[in-house]
């Protein structure tokens, strides 16, 4: 596990002064060589900070069988729960870990399910420093490879979007979806980094072209309320609290309005990470798979 609680006060001060340096870099010295500034500034992006792993994740997490897969030289870890016939994967978001969405794994154990989830790179209990929306979704493709067919997928955030990934780019035919607080134009994500770090034009147009190269798209241009609609998924619940602060409410609503396969359920009263606990969001998400 990456960290114990008593960290996290340190973590953040520490986290603090990161971004005040940077700010100054960036906008001073960071101006002379743009294209380097440019790949240092992809490279933080890529970073996840290292986050607290919380009591119940932890415990959710002991009770699993765990394996290892291993991707580009790093070590991934598995988990599973249950020995049903049909199985669920579980897709943690950014700066997360697999017992992030632990709420799931009793209740879908109990109507006959194997639960199956991963730390992405970087994250939980993984190896890697970096990782990336793709990376995750190879991870997931390794996963599912492993286990077999996989009928349901239930993603929170970044992993919400994995999960469109893996349908559309995949190919992979999930009969029914749960996307919990997803992104629907990735160029906000970008956007939002960005303002963080008070990031010039001249270094975020040269990183975001960085990223065109490497990915194969266009983040820009990047929808993927036009993902989805391509993508094999035959149902999708999508819950998303109104008062999200991290990623706003409207993009499910952009994301849903003119797919066809998809409903969408607000919530509120949790935010974007409590709503993986809050009872509304099981209750709706166990009623969407019976």
């Amino acid at each position: 596990m990456r960290n114990f609680v008593g960290q996290d006060f340190f973590m953040k001060n520490a986290q603090k002064l990161q971004i005040k340096l940077l700010k100054y870099y960036f906008n001073s010295l960071g101006l002379l060589w743009k294209k380097q500034s440019a790949k240092e500034l992809l490279k933080l992006f890529s970073t996840p900070r290292s986050r607290v792993i919380r009591e119940k994740e932890v415990e959710v997490l002991q009770k699993a069988k765990v394996e290892a897969i291993l991707l580009d030289k790093e070590r991934i870890k598995i988990y599973q729960w249950g020995a049903g016939e049909k199985k669920v994967l579980l897709c943690h978001g950014w700066e997360s870990n697999a017992g992030s969405l632990g709420a799931f794994v009793e209740p879908l154990n109990q109507l006959g399910y194997t639960v199956i989830a991963y730390d992405g790179p970087a994250h939980g209990s993984s190896e890697g420093k970096r990782a990336s929306l793709l990376s995750f979704t190879e991870v997931a493709k390794e996963v599912i490879d492993k286990f077999g067919e996989i009928e349901i997928a239930i993603g929170h955030s970044l992993g919400a979007n994995v999960v469109m990934l893996l349908s559309e780019n995949k190919k992979i035919p999930f009969k029914k979806t749960v996307l919990i607080s997803p992104v629907n134009k990735i160029q906000t994500v970008f956007d939002g980094f960005k303002n963080i770090f008070k990031i010039p034009d001249e270094i975020h147009n040269e990183m975001i072209a960085l990223i065109n190269k490497q990915s194969n798209y266009e983040v820009n241009q990047l929808e993927f309320s036009q993902v989805a609609q391509r993508s094999t998924i035959e149902k999708a619940l999508i819950m998303h609290d109104v008062d999200d602060k991290i990623t706003a409410f409207w993009h499910s609503e952009s994301l849903s309005k003119d797919w066809e396969n998809a409903e969408l359920f607000p919530i509120e009263g949790s935010g974007h990470y409590k709503i993986l606990w809050h009872p509304k969001t099981l209750q709706q998400t166990l009623k969407f798979i019976q």
